[in-house]
This record gives structure tokens, C-alpha cells and sequence, in this order.
């Protein structure tokens, strides 16, 4: 996340605050794996549906619709969309380009937010924002499962998350996230 003036064009980076999945809460057959590509060495794996999840907890909010940065591993496909014409469906439906998370805040689970994890290579760790609604305070917890991708219910390996302050905009051409 980037400041951006749009009078100068200067860029200058936006500082959140990371939760590990180290001491994230698993649930089902959600786990922590030891991982030496993974912050503090650990990756969550598992996610499936709404049974084996993970939560991220104690996450400070600041009562306003915050990003939130999801730093996952999905390895299901040949990497990147490698395969042959960027065609899922190509060798009879057995690549997967993506897996999806279901993502609830604090226990909500008629606000189910949909969080899209494109396919990376093993130890690449990419990132997925979500806008979401946080209340005042550091009683905020985020839960991840997963969802149907037209294959399976899983969600992505989660590294950590990084949650960012809310977007303000300011009067003298600046904006900031």
C-alpha cells in the first residue's frame, strides 16, 4: 500500500500491522506447518471449507473499513497459470488456477467476504487485499476457511496478514490508504 500525491506523483509506502500465522488459532484439520519460506517459519495449511480454518485474533481496528492483506502459497496448478493456452479446462479440467477463502470478521457469518488466491509456486508467497470492516479496538478477530472453486473447498497456505489504516483523503491533493 502506497500514499500517492497526485500533484508531485511521489509514492510513499503505507505501514501495517502484521499477524503471523504462527499465532493464528487453528481449527479442524487446519494446521501450522514449519515452513523456512514462511515469516517466522510457519505457514497455515488445511483451510478447507468451514471446518478447518484459522483465526487471526487481537487485531486492532480503528471502527472504519480497513485493507487487509491476506500473504498466501497456492500451489495447486503448474505455477503462475503455466499450463498450456491459460486454459483450466484444457486437459480435461484437472488445473486449478485458483483457490478461494471464505473470510468472516469477528464471528460474522452472515458477512461472508470472498478472497480469490491465484496459483504461485512453492515458497513464492503472494498477496490478496480485502477492504474490511473492523470495530474500534483490539477485540477484532479474522477467519479464514475456504470455498468452492469448481474443484474443491480449499483455501490457500496463509503466511500472515498485514492490516492497514483507513483510507483518508486529504485537501491538499494527497491520498492516503
Amino acid at each position: 500500500m502506497y500514499d500517492l500525491d497526485v500533484k508531485t506523483g511521489e509514492i510513499t509506502p503505507i505501514e501495517g500491522v502484521s499477524y503471523y500465522g504462527k499465532d493464528a488459532i487453528t481449527a479442524g484439520d487446519a494446521f501450522k506447518q514449519e515452513a523456512n519460506f514462511g515469516s517466522r517459519g510457519v505457514i497455515l495449511t488445511g483451510i478447507s471449507g468451514n471446518d478447518s480454518t484459522v483465526t487471526f485474533s487481537g487485531i486492532k481496528g480503528e471502527g472504519k473499513p480497513q485493507w487487509v492483506s491476506f500473504y498466501y502459497q497456492n500451489t495447486d496448478d503448474m505455477g503462475f497459470g503455466d499450463q498450456p493456452g491459460g486454459t483450466p479446462d484444457r486437459f480435461g479440467g484437472k488445473w486449478q488456477l485458483r483457490r478461494i477463502s471464505s473470510v468472516t470478521v469477528n464471528g460474522d457469518k452472515k458477512n461472508v467476504q470472498t478472497l480469490y488466491q491465484r496459483d504461485t509456486h512453492k515458497g513464492i508467497i503472494l498477496s490478496a487485499p480485502l477492504l474490511l470492516n473492523l470495530t474500534n479496538g483490539f477485540n477484532n478477530s479474522i477467519t479464514v476457511g475456504g470455498l468452492w472453486n469448481d474443484f474443491e473447498t480449499k483455501g490457500a497456505d496463509l503466511d500472515r496478514i498485514v492490516v492497514f489504516p483507513p483510507e483518508e483523503a486529504k485537501l491538499n491533493g494527497t491520498y492516503s490508504i
